[in-house]
C-alpha cells in the first residue's frame, strides 16, 4: 500500500516521503513538517491514528488522512477529533477522494 500510494502521489506531482512503521513516521515528523500526512491505521508500532495525532501537534496545518481496511469506532473518533479524513483501503473511489482531500501538490 505504501509503495502504491508513493507512486500514485508522485505521478500527481507530489514530493513523497515514506516511513515503514509508526515509530519511523514519528521520527520523520520530528525532523520536518509536510503539507499532508497519510497513515495506515494498522501500522506496526504506534498505530496510524497516533501518528496523525502527533502530526497535528507538530505540523498543525497539515492535511491528515487515515487509511484503513477496517477502522474501529475509537480510531475513527480520534481521527475525526483532530480533523483527519478517513478512507477505506481498496475502495475504488479512495484515490479520487484522496486527490480531492489533498487538493493538489
Amino acid at each position: 500500500m505504501r509503495e502504491m500510494l508513493r507512486r500514485f502521489l508522485s505521478s500527481q506531482g507530489w514530493k513523497v516521503t515514506t516511513a515503514r512503521d509508526g515509530l519511523s513516521a514519528l521520527q520523520v515528523l520530528e525532523q520536518r513538517c509536510f503539507d499532508a500526512v497519510l497513515a495506515d491505521s494498522g501500522l506496526p508500532g504506534p498505530p496510524g491514528v497516533r501518528v496523525l495525532e502527533h502530526a497535528r501537534v507538530v505540523c498543525p496545518s497539515s492535511t491528515l488522512v487515515l487509511f484503513s481496511g477496517w477502522l474501529t469506532q475509537e480510531a475513527r473518533e480520534r481521527a475525526q477529533a483532530i480533523g483527519a479524513a478517513c478512507l477505506t483501503k481498496g475502495s475504488t473511489d479512495s484515490l479520487a477522494l484522496l486527490l480531492t482531500i489533498l487538493d493538489g501538490p
